[in-house]
């Protein structure tokens, strides 16, 4: 057999492999999402998709129409399988990525590295998990390597098709979150800085693609001018503090480096290096790359010292990291070439630790086995709240139309209680500081449920349900009596106590209790 043979057997079995990869991850997730609890945003992104609406105070509506279409499509089939639907299209989305990621790095790597460029998207925890949950982040991201595709490609063959890519998929990405508006800088950016980007503007198809991002920001832009840009506001100020932390920074860094893991985390900083470099030179793919790397990693990067608000995460960076995957491969092979032993160790390990992390979070979210802190401890106690719940319903007297009242004191609790009481129930919520916090307050006082239509269901009986758990330490009796305030008479019922799987052992605590609307 010949050598070149030989290279192309061991090419198609690295194929093979890596599609196998892909498709376990693909059924691991499946399995865990068809067992795993609703995350409380979820659950709230379930209550928007019952409400659908052109947008919403924190969000666009994309998020919640696909939430609807999920269970939806489960309902079509004849399954009521809430848990399962309401993740459904996010799980497709994450199917699809790796096979965008490959079509992206391509015609930039070449066909081999274009392979490995998608087994990362395996094994790279911050990307890895895209789909797992029903969270704006997932489609983001995905619609984030669809327009880095479809730009590239405009950019360098000038091909009207896509052109119209471009246009379509920034539009939907405008639909899905505001962070988005990141990329489209990062393209205007190239388009306005650099000889070739300039002399683009001549081509009507640049145009077709400003119109696909115009037609894709009117939802945001009149919700906006309808509720006196609460949303806007909610983004510039709400999520934002107002002072230096001293260590916010090197904190920053740290999630970073956990999100990507450690040594994939060092092979990034030296490809943003190495395109930066090229960037400089004049390479204009470098530039249009570096550009959508350095708006997303950069931004986040010196707005981290002034993050003491504590509603930022540390995900709102990933979609920068999509640019560096295709040229991720060959740093690791250039870096394990190197003279000392131990340097193709540590090439091959930083992959390799990132799955052996993946597969972790996998395995503890979908069995609890590994008792990981904090890992599980966000999607555990909500079934257990619902059931309690409706043995104390039954004690309650009910409405003219059959209906009784739910009071939950936050908003990710309401959630939960209205996905599995909605029948039966009318849920209100209190005027938790978590619902100002990751900005829903406003739109529960859209929806008419909270405290002030709480207070038009006058003499009606309530079931009031107080998560302990979420009250600020030392605020308890503050709390308590702020929630007895609507009710003339305010019985208590009992407490449920849910232990929190982990290492470090917790419970989550609830206090039912029994009014009468004032």
């Amino acid at each position: 057999m010949s050598p070149g043979c030989e290279i192309g057997r061991a090419d198609h079995s690295v194929k093979r492999g890596i599609t196998c990869a892909v498709i376990a991850l693909t059924a691991a997730k499946l399995w865990v999402a068809g067992s795993l609890g609703l995350f409380g945003d979820e659950a709230f992104y379930w209550q928007c998709g019952q409400r659908l609406a052109l947008a919403y105070t924190d969000h666009p509506p994309l998020t919640a129409i696909l939430v609807r279409l999920g269970t939806e499509v489960m309902g079509w089939f004849g399954s009521n399988n809430t848990l399962f639907g309401v993740r459904l299209l996010f799980l497709v989305f994450g199917a699809v990525f790796p096979v965008v990621v490959f079509h992206l790095a391509r015609p930039l790597v070449g066909d081999r590295d274009a392979w490995w460029t998608t087994a990362l998207t395996v094994v790279i925890p911050a990307v890895a998990h895209l789909g797992l949950l029903a969270i704006p982040d997932g489609p983001m991201l995905l619609l984030t390597a669809l327009f880095l595709l479809g730009f590239e490609r405009a950019t360098r063959s000038r091909e009207s098709r896509w052109w119209l890519v471009s246009g379509v998929v920034g539009g939907l990405g405008l639909v899905t979150h505001y962070r988005f508006a990141l990329v489209i800088t990062a393209a205007l950016f190239y388009l306005v800085a650099t000889p070739r980007g300039r002399s683009l503007w001549r081509r009507p198809g640049v145009w077709g693609m400003f119109l696909g991002w115009g037609l894709g920001s009117v939802p945001a832009v009149i919700y906006n001018l309808q509720h006196g840009f609460t949303p806007l506001r909610y983004y510039l100020e709400g999520r934002h503090g107002t002072h230096v932390q001293a260590n916010a920074l090197l904190e920053h860094i740290a999630g970073q480096a956990l999100l990507v893991t450690p040594l994939l985390y060092i092979a990034m900083i030296a490809v943003l290096v190495r395109t930066t470099r090229l960037a400089l030179a004049g390479d204009d793919r470098a530039v249009l790359l570096a550009a959508f790397v350095w708006i997303h990693l950069g931004l986040f990067f010196l707005a981290s010292p002034f993050e003491t608000s504590g509603a930022s995460t540390i995900h709102w960076p990933v979609p920068g990291y999509l640019a560096l995957l295709p040229w991720l491969p060959s740093t690791l092979r250039g870096f394990g070439a190197g003279g000392a032993s131990w340097r193709p160790v540590a090439a091959m390990a930083a992959p390799a630790l990132g799955g052996l992390l993946m597969g972790l979070i996998l395995l503890e979210l979908g069995t609890g086995w590994l008792r990981l802190p904090g890992v599980r401890e966000p999607f555990v106690g909500c079934s257990e709240v619902v059931a309690r719940s409706r043995g104390y319903l039954s004690q309650l007297q009910p409405s003219a139309d059959g209906r009784r009242i739910v009071v939950a004191d936050n908003y990710k609790l309401a959630a939960h209680l209205e996905i599995g009481l909605h029948k039966t129930a009318d849920i209100f919520v209190l005027d938790h500081h978590k619902n100002r916090q990751h900005g829903r307050a406003p739109q529960l006082v859209i929806w008419g449920i909270d405290e002030k239509g709480l207070q038009r269901q006058t003499a009606q009986e309530a079931l009031i349900i107080i998560e302990v758990t979420q009250i600020v330490t030392g605020t308890h009796d503050t709390w308590v009596t702020h929630a007895s305030s609507f009710f003339t008479r305010f019985e208590h019922l009992g407490e449920l106590r849910v232990d929190s799987p982990g290492k470090r052992k917790k419970e989550k605590i609830f206090w039912f209790y029994r009014g009468t609307v004032r």
